[in-house]
């Protein structure tokens, strides 16, 4: 399987977009589904349980490399958009709008983010003993990341279409554990009293 990186020169007209159902869009590079290894490690990352499993990878804009990486999406970005305004059977993708994978950070400056999708073929090794991780071992923790991330893929919802990247395999360092406050204790009778009065 292809294998993109930081320093690849790609050719934004060779993407390819494939139907999988009817809001799943595949995504190519010279007919061959890719994979993106960066070979560098996003620091401060964490892994996100909602609906979708996810992992947060913060882009520092002060960083070389995290600047490359970001450019890299970005061909892949345009080269999507190229191929749904150009390629025949697209037409209706291309009455829809396109969401940018990256967005700004709300809490960290100089830092962008981009959410990768945890599927059930992920892999998480931990850096310093090559063990197998679970999400359990990741939950509430953050960590720096190596990651080795799936071609994107298209997926429509509320009349948007949205690039997702998927995280296939990656090493880990945990750096800070979130120690999350045990419950503090509140006085029964003073609960009582309290609602009773409302009463």
């Amino acid at each position: 399987m292809l294998k993109l990186s930081l320093n690849e020169k790609l050719d934004v007209n060779k993407f390819q977009i494939n139907e999988y159902n009817s809001s799943t869009y595949n995504i190519k590079y010279n007919n061959s589904s890719f994979l993106i290894e960066p070979k560098i490690a996003f620091s401060n990352s964490s892994y996100l349980m909602q609906q979708v499993h996810k992992v947060r990878i913060n882009l520092d804009l002060k960083n070389i490399n995290h600047k490359k990486f970001k450019l890299l999406i970005n061909k892949i970005y345009t080269g999507v958009n190229n191929c749904i305004s150009n390629e025949e059977g697209l037409e209706d993708l291309s009455l829809l709008n396109i969401i940018h994978p990256i967005n700004s950070s709300k809490t960290l400056e100089n830092t962008e983010v981009i959410y990768l999708s945890i599927n059930k073929n992920t892999q998480f090794y931990d850096y310093e003993t090559d063990i197998l991780l679970t999400s359990d071992n990741l939950n509430n923790k953050r960590f720096d990341i190596y990651p080795l991330i799936y071609s994107p893929s298209l997926n429509i919802k509320n009349g948007n279409i949205y690039l997702n990247f998927s995280l296939r395999q990656a090493y880990i360092r945990i750096t800070q554990e979130n120690n999350i406050e045990n419950k503090i204790q509140i006085n029964k009778d003073d609960l009582d009293n309290a609602f009773n009065f409302l009463s």
